[in-house]
């Protein structure tokens, strides 16, 4: 009977075999990695998007509920709106002395501008004036502007914004609705994200 010897060497099948089997596994392993990093990358594109618009979502809807309905003014593309804010400098709200309605400081202004993919504030004062104990819209403060002169200038409050729309789906209540995009470094397909936001004026 021959005897089989312990040194024999691996043939060049059992090399390649063995080889073949090598590049699977490791193949298999970079794609269940890259689709982890993938996922993991999506993840926190969407949460920072996410969080920017939670932040603001918050201040826009705390002006509206310290507003009045009777000073709201929206443009006809629904990409801008105004209301007043009766609150000072150091976010304190004003009264007028002696009385429990408001004292206005100014008009806050929101605004898209789709080239800039940027949503914008900016604020026109009303002290000084009679507009501070009479609500109103925009409209017909000082020498009755519309709406639209008053976009520029502002300060840009939440980036990556390809669509945005104000609304008044019924009295009392305004509706901000969003659409934000951001291409990821790892990906050709941009990360995605839509919401809507709603408030209420209480005065």
């Amino acid at each position: 009977m021959p005897r089989i010897s312990a040194n024999r060497a691996f043939t060049i099948a059992e090399v390649m075999i063995a080889a073949t089997v090598m590049l699977m596994l490791f193949g298999a392993l970079f794609f269940i990695c890259h689709q982890a990093t993938r996922a993991m990358l999506k993840g926190a594109s969407q949460s920072g998007m996410l969080a920017d618009v939670q932040v603001l979502g918050q201040r826009w809807r705390n002006a509206v509920q310290k507003s009045r309905e009777d000073s709201l003014s929206m443009t006809a593309n629904s990409q801008a709106m105004a209301i007043l804010s009766a609150e000072d400098d150091n976010g304190r709200f004003q009264y007028e002395v002696g009385a429990t309605q408001p004292r206005w400081q100014e008009y806050l202004i929101f605004y898209h501008v789709p080239t800039e993919r940027l949503l914008k504030t900016r604020s026109v004062s009303v002290l000084g004036t009679s507009r501070e104990l009479a609500s109103g819209p925009i409209e017909t403060y000082a020498s009755g502007d519309p709406l639209e002169d008053y976009l520029f200038d502002g300060k840009g409050v939440l980036r990556r914004v390809d669509q945005l729309a104000f609304s008044q789906p019924e009295p009392s209540t305004l509706k901000l609705s969003l659409s934000l995009s951001e291409k990821g470094s790892h990906s050709q397909r941009p990360e995605s994200l839509s919401l809507t936001i709603l408030a209420t004026f209480r005065n």
